[in-house]
C-alpha cells in the first residue's frame, strides 16, 4: 500500500503529464512558442480550476459522501452542473485560440476572470459552438477519478475484513486457550487432592510441580512462542505428576531425539494430545503402553503420541470437540505450517504432528 506522500507524488505528475500534452498539442500546432508566463494567462487557470475541481471533489466528496450513500439524483445533477460549466466555458477551445495568437496571454488580474469572448467577435445567435476536447477530457477525468474511489472503497473494505478476521482469530484463540488450560489444571488438582487427602509424602513435590507448571503457564502464556525446551520441561512435568495416580500396569515412553536449542513454539500446543493420553489411555485393571516421542528434523518439529483406548464410555462427542479444539488452533497458529494426522481406532488412538518451527534469532 502507497503512502501518502508517494500518492501525493504520483498525482502531482499525473497532472504535470496531462498538462504538458496539453501545451504540446496546442503549441505544436500553431506558431506561438510557450512561456512559463502562459501559465499565469485567465484561461489556463480557468482550465486548471474546472478540472482538478472536477476530479477532487467528485473523489473526496460527490462519489463517497452521495452515489456511495445512495443519493443518485443529488450526484447526477452535481455531475451535470460540472459538465455545463464545461460546455459554457469552453475551456480547452480558449486555450487553443490563446495558442494560436502569440500575443493573446492576458495576465491574471481582477477584472480579467470572466472569459473572453473569440478573436473574431461574439458568435452568432442559435449556433453554439461544442467543445468536443473539453467534453472528452470532463469524461476521461471523471472516470478516472470514480476509478480510484472505487478502488479507494475497496481498500477501505477489505482492510475492515482483515481486521474483522484478524479479531476474530484473536478472540478464537484466546477461547481455545482458556479451554487448554482450565482443563488441564482440573484433573492435576484432582490428583493432588488424592494425594492430600491420603497424607502421601508425593504431596509436597507434586505441589512444588503444579507451581512450576502454573508459573509456566501465567508468564508464557500471553506470549507467540517459548522455547521448546521449555515445553518439554512442561510435558514432563505433567508425566511426573500423572505417574504419582498410575500403577505398575502403564509405562510411559518418552523419547526426545535432535537439538531443539534456539527453536521457538506455541506455548502449551502438545499439552493437549498428552492430557488426552492420560484421559483414555490408561487403566487400572489393563496393561497399557503410551509414546511420547518429540524429534527435530531440520526447521521440523515432528510429534507423536500413540495410546490403547480405554474409557470408551466416556462421552465421544466431549472427546471429538476437543479434537476439533486442537485442530482450529493449529489453524489459527500455524497456517499451511503444520500437518496433523490422526488415527482414531476402537482400540488405539495415534498422532502425528509436524509443525514448521520459528528459530530464535
Amino acid at each position: 500500500m502507497f503512502s501518502k506522500r508517494i500518492i501525493w507524488v504520483l498525482h502531482i505528475l499525473g497532472w504535470l503529464l496531462l498538462f504538458s500534452l496539453i501545451q504540446l498539442f496546442i503549441y505544436g500546432n500553431s506558431n506561438a512558442h510557450f512561456e512559463w508566463r502562459h501559465l499565469l494567462s485567465v484561461h489556463f487557470l480557468i482550465f486548471f480550476i474546472i478540472y482538478c475541481g472536477l476530479f477532487y471533489v467528485n473523489l473526496e466528496l460527490l462519489f463517497p459522501r452521495l452515489l456511495l450513500s445512495k443519493l443518485i439524483l443529488v450526484y447526477l445533477l452535481c455531475i451535470g452542473a460540472f459538465l455545463s460549466i464545461i460546455l459554457y466555458t469552453t475551456p480547452f477551445d480558449h486555450l487553443m485560440q490563446q495558442g494560436a495568437d502569440p500575443n493573446n496571454f492576458p495576465p491574471i488580474s481582477p477584472n480579467q476572470f470572466k472569459v473572453p469572448p473569440p478573436p473574431n467577435g461574439p458568435m452568432p445567435r442559435g449556433k453554439p459552438q461544442l467543445d468536443i476536447v473539453s467534453l472528452i477530457l470532463f469524461i476521461c477525468i471523471w472516470t478516472a477519478s470514480s476509478a480510484i474511489a472505487i478502488f479507494r472503497r475497496l481498500q477501505q473494505t477489505e482492510r475492515r475484513l482483515l481486521q474483522a478476521a484478524a479479531e476474530k482469530s484473536a478472540a478464537e484463540l484466546a477461547f481455545f486457550k482458556m479451554q487448554v488450560n482450565p482443563h488441564f489444571l482440573f484433573n492435576t488438582l484432582n490428583n493432588l487432592y488424592a494425594l492430600t487427602s491420603t497424607k502421601s509424602e508425593k504431596a509436597a513435590p507434586a505441589i512444588l510441580q503444579l507451581s512450576n507448571l502454573m508459573r509456566y503457564i501465567n508468564d508464557e502464556m500471553g506470549k507467540p512462542t517459548v522455547p521448546v525446551e521449555r515445553e518439554i520441561e512442561c510435558i514432563q512435568n505433567i508425566i511426573d505428576l500423572q505417574k504419582l495416580r498410575l500403577n505398575k500396569l502403564t509405562t510411559i515412553n518418552f523419547n526426545i531425539e535432535g537439538d531443539f536449542e534456539n527453536i521457538q513454539i506455541a506455548p502449551l500446543i502438545f499439552v493437549p494430545f498428552v492430557e488426552n493420553l492420560f484421559k483414555h489411555g490408561v487403566s487400572n485393571h489393563e496393561s497399557s503402553n503410551i509414546i511420547i516421542s518429540l524429534t527435530r528434523n531440520g526447521h521440523d518439529i515432528r510429534f507423536h503420541t500413540s495410546n490403547r483406548r480405554f474409557n470408551l464410555r466416556s462421552s465421544s462427542e466431549r472427546t471429538g470437540t476437543g479434537i476439533s479444539n486442537i485442530q482450529k488452533r493449529l489453524e489459527l497458529l500455524y497456517p499451511g505450517k503444520h500437518q496433523l494426522s490422526i488415527t482414531n481406532t476402537p482400540n488405539s488412538f495415534t498422532v502425528d504432528l509436524t509443525i514448521e518451527a520459528t528459530v530464535a534469532t
